[in-house]
């Protein structure tokens, strides 16, 4: 190696192949600002159709990006009570620098062949015989409704009261009231945030590629419906 050479400068190859080996297939939603303020730089409108007051929209197609992901809660120095550099929940992801880069609030959904957690969803019922869920339902465990006077909780069974596809549970018979609140416990297909700006590896000039940080949508954007409709 000549003398000012990096050692780094056939590296991004290697930084690629290693997460696609590692990595999985996600699909990247790239986000834009919404120009529905009534002037450069105003407040997104509340009352806006498309991005429903986020002040972020998602128009196009996601792309296919390889990324590859550990979950900084098992640093606990990097947790909230130690440098506050990371919450319980996120997950740290590696894209392939080889691959489009990532922004501010671009969203990131992993396949339903994942590993996901469970989460568990207060859904009100409806009038009709579906509800939606926060999340696509990769694998629903229970739903439970309960009577806060007596704390009588009644259990409703998958695949026998109801059924789950997509974001969309389909009730029988035997189903909670309308109006009547209840709990759904489910492996979610989470839809990510990349919460923090993106922050890109520079060693010797060499690009190693980004270091991003994830957040689950329902985290950063509280109250609003899924701005992708996945």
């Amino acid at each position: 190696m000549a003398l000012g050479d990096s050692p780094y400068q056939d590296v991004l190859g290697d930084i690629s192949t290693v997460i696609g080996y590692q990595g999985y297939p996600a699909a990247l939603y790239q986000a834009v600002l919404c120009p529905c303020g009534n002037s450069p730089g105003a407040a997104s409108n509340i009352n806006c159709a498309a991005c429903h007051g986020l002040g972020l929209l998602y128009p196009n197609p996601p792309v296919s990006l390889t990324v590859m992901v550990s979950d900084p809660s098992q640093q606990t120095d990097m947790m909230d009570q130690g440098y506050g550099l990371a919450q319980e929940g996120e997950l740290t992801a590696y894209p392939d620098p080889k691959g489009p880069r990532l922004s501010t609030f671009d969203l990131l959904m992993f396949p339903v062949t994942a590993s996901f957690p469970t989460y568990s969803d207060s859904i009100e019922r409806g009038t009709g015989s579906t509800d939606e869920a926060d999340y696509n339902i990769a694998v629903a465990e229970g739903a439970w409704t309960v009577d806060p006077t007596t704390g009588v909780a009644t259990a409703y069974t998958p695949g026998t009261d109801f059924t789950a596809a997509g974001k969309t549970i389909t009730w029988g018979a035997n189903a909670p009231t309308t109006g009547q609140m209840y709990s759904l416990r489910y492996a979610a297909q989470f839809e990510w945030v990349a919460y923090d700006p993106p922050t890109p590896r520079l060693v010797f000039g060499q690009d190693l590629g980004q270091i991003v940080t994830l957040r689950k949508r329902h985290v950063v954007f509280q109250g609003c419906p899924s701005p992708i409709g996945a």
